[in-house]
């Protein structure tokens, strides 16, 4: 049931795919999803997309962890799920694509950086500053990028929105309606869905 989260299962860069190896299944079913990513994969096998790396040996990353901040800047959240051997083999597909990597780590038992951060326009990110290190802020001032905080009164899932396109986003309506309000005076349409039946699902 968790392979709705298809984002957790690999990352396009340039030139194609990065797979993911994810957290392993224990005891209890909603712990890992190991092996999600040979079904994706084979999709992108068959589709004709170069894989550029596949995380191995003892790498650990998801999807839901890694964004572009800009055309040569990306980041990626430290967590459980997430750890310094499968940064450092994407950092050398990046490194060759002129891209920077930034490791942010994450709180307690945070899973993904997109629980933090998701950049919903070129030059606009929507953040949980409750879960983001004060030098991460100063570096998106450095680097150009307004960020827009979620509103106080809105569940911790409305930051995990979909961006379609640049300034143009699906998000969780149900999840509060302060954010979508800051968002759309901020000039980003939000296409509001209700996700609470996925909720269910534990994302």
């Amino acid at each position: 049931p968790k392979t709705v989260f298809t984002r957790d299962n690999g990352v396009a860069v340039n030139g194609g795919m990065i797979i993911s190896r994810m957290g392993p299944v224990g005891k209890d079913p909603g712990t890992g999803r190991r092996g999600e990513e040979a079904f994706v994969a084979r999709k992108v096998v068959e589709l004709g997309m170069p894989i550029l790396r596949t995380i191995h040996g003892c790498g650990l990353f998801e999807g839901g962890s890694f964004a572009f901040l800009n055309e040569t800047h990306a980041v990626i959240g430290m967590s459980f799920r997430q750890n310094e051997e499968a940064a450092q083999q994407i950092e050398e597909v990046l490194k060759l694509q002129g891209v920077k990597l930034i490791r942010v780590p994450l709180i307690g038992h945070s899973l993904h950086i997109d629980g933090a951060i998701v950049m919903v326009a070129q030059d606009l990110a929507l953040i949980n500053i409750t879960r983001l290190p004060y030098w991460f802020l100063d570096k998106l001032k450095e680097l150009k990028i307004r960020y827009l905080e979620i509103h106080h009164a809105d569940k911790w899932g409305v930051i995990n929105c979909l961006a379609m396109k640049p300034g143009k986003v699906l998000m969780a309506i149900n999840n509060g309606e302060g954010t979508a309000e800051r968002l759309m005076k901020n000039g980003v349409e939000v296409i509001g869905i209700d996700y609470s039946e996925i909720e269910k699902n534990g994302g």
